[in-house]
């Protein structure tokens, strides 16, 4: 349209069959060359078409800015611009996965988001070019010397964990305080950690507490910065009675707020006082409820609990996880309706993970384990509101064969499969915790 002057950033999200964009010569406000997207000066990459049959793509070096998502889902292999960026938004590749080679370089006066957008995309893109990692890890480095905490964070577990270098606990340290004095949620429960475990600080449990509480009482804190997880480590200090008085019944509390974001050590934690009966009435059922979540989710000494607590019960404790009364009921359901069996669609790309990881996990699991998806399903907004419900560490199974989002996504031309997942009375019961 010529009279257009205002097109949303979300505009074109899902838009997957898009291949070129048209627009009027009259418009004052935007304009394309070959099919892309941009404002009328050519300064501003609002939206590369995703089905655009294209492998490689050069930047008109007129462009300082790169939109969010703006090359969402291309069939790009290799990007470059010859000019300057002085702006990249967020996500700006996303899924793009065949991607592996990119050339992009910021103006010296880009801001520290940008630089961390950017950054961060570069330094995990699979290429095999070390320029371009190490492109992004000087980006980084520099977004944190500008003071954004992400990315101090980021470097912090560069030298904690040796990416990209050698281990080196004085910068860890550093960079994470750095990110803790500016109000980075994990980066603060981390640095607790540190002055409880003495592992690479002095031990100083009056600071440690108050970070902890700091997060706890933020007014600004949203969970998802840190998955719920600064909750166990609070719940340690009134469990033993560490700079608080001992307070068991509210470390209970707190385990349990943490074992509903599935942090594993909250979960291992509760299962230990249901174990031995502290703060709780002994409970070896919910023990091994308990410990089984914290095995799934990657506790390491789990999986030990669990057989200590079988070989010492007269029968198997995970066989009466559910309550005699509680199967029937669910029996009777599945019976009366005549299911047999559960279904979940995914792309065929995924089968090859499924089978070597031996079965289904959520995308929560995968991210926490730093396991490649290689084609994740859902978008950004259904990823947020599965954490806002606290359901981001489920799998979706379906009762029918024949799911009306599959056959959506069908038409938009992806490869589906479509799994049968067949259960016995037993084996439901032995895998499910309410």
């Amino acid at each position: 349209s010529g009279t257009m002057k205002m097109i949303a950033a979300d505009a074109f999200e899902g838009c997957t069959s898009l291949s070129e964009f048209h627009v009027d010569p009259e418009n004052a406000s935007y304009t394309s060359i070959d099919g892309v997207l941009y404002n009328k000066n050519i300064t501003r990459l609002i939206k590369y078409p995703p089905a655009k049959v294209s492998k490689k793509f050069v930047i008109p070096d007129t462009v300082c800015e790169i939109c969010n998502k703006a090359f969402e889902k291309t069939n790009l292999e290799t990007v470059k611009c010859d000019g300057k960026i002085l702006s990249f938004g967020k996500q700006v590749f996303y899924e793009s996965k065949a991607l592996n080679k990119c050339y992009i370089y910021l103006d010296d006066r880009a801001d520290p988001q940008s630089a961390w957008n950017l950054g961060h995309f570069l330094i995990k893109l699979k290429s095999g070019d070390s320029s371009i990692k190490e492109n992004g890890y000087n980006l980084i480095t520099k977004s944190a010397k500008q003071g954004l905490s992400d990315a101090q964070l980021y470097l912090a577990r560069c030298f904690r964990n040796g990416w990209y270098g050698e281990k080196n606990a004085d910068r860890y340290i550093f960079w994470l305080k750095r990110a803790s004095d500016n109000k980075n949620y994990e980066a603060m429960r981390l640095l607790a950690i540190e002055y409880m475990t003495k592992e690479n600080l002095p031990q100083d449990l009056e600071k440690a507490y108050d970070l902890l509480s700091t997060i706890e009482n933020a007014p600004s804190l949203n969970n998802l910065d840190c998955y719920g997880k600064f909750y166990a480590p609070l719940a340690w200090f009134y469990r033993f009675g560490k700079v608080v008085a001992k307070d068991v019944n509210k470390a209970i509390e707190y385990y349990k707020e943490g074992a509903e974001w599935n942090d594993c050590n909250a979960e291992y934690f509760l299962a230990e006082c249901y174990e031995k009966g502290v703060g709780v009435e002994k409970d070896l059922q919910k023990a091994i409820e308990y410990y089984s979540r914290a095995k799934e989710h990657g506790h390491s000494k789990a999986d030990e609990a669990i057989k200590r607590i079988t070989q010492n019960a007269e029968s198997p404790v995970e066989e009466k996880a559910i309550n005699a009364r509680e199967k029937s009921q669910i029996i009777d359901i599945l019976r009366r309706h005549s299911i047999g069996c559960f279904y979940h669609f995914t792309s065929r790309k995924n089968l090859a993970s499924i089978k070597k990881m031996g079965g289904l996990y959520s995308w929560y699991y995968m991210e926490q384990h730093d396991i490649d998806i290689p084609a994740p399903g859902g978008s950004d907004l259904s990823r947020k509101l599965d954490k806002d419900k606290r359901l981001a560490d489920y799998v979706r199974l379906s009762f029918c064969s024949n799911h009306p989002m599959m056959y959506r996504l069908e038409q938009e031309g992806y490869d589906l499969v479509l799994l049968k997942i067949i259960y016995s009375p037993r084996l439901l019961f032995r895998i499910y915790h309410p």
